[in-house]
């Protein structure tokens, strides 16, 4: 079997020692760049982790003013329905009363 030259079609003229302090000095700003941007990202998931919880509480705080203001509302109505129900039975008291005196004057 012939001997293949595998890496024959690579341009070895192109790896000296400048190249390699290139791209090391390549692979140490990549690095930098990519522990900055850890460093925001983890920033980001820490004001994302307080929005969360923040609309955890802000959706409990709705709920509990939701039925706040329907038991507010339900009591209004009552109260209301009780004042009109005091307010036809003084009325047809007086109107009783007026009835009888009009009946006894004659």
């Amino acid at each position: 079997m012939a001997d293949i030259d595998l890496y024959s079609d690579l341009d070895w003229d192109k790896f000296d020692e400048n190249n390699i302090g290139s791209n090391l000095n390549d692979v140490a700003i990549l690095q930098d760049s990519f522990d900055k941007l850890e460093k925001e990202k983890n920033v980001v998931d820490s004001e994302l982790k307080e929005i969360k919880e923040k609309y955890e509480r802000m959706v409990m705080v709705n709920k509990i003013l939701k039925t706040n203001i329907s038991s507010l509302y339900k009591t209004a109505k009552a109260e209301l329905e009780r004042k009109n129900d005091r307010i036809s039975e003084l009325t047809r008291q007086i109107d009783d009363l007026v009835f009888r005196r009009r009946t006894s004057s004659k």
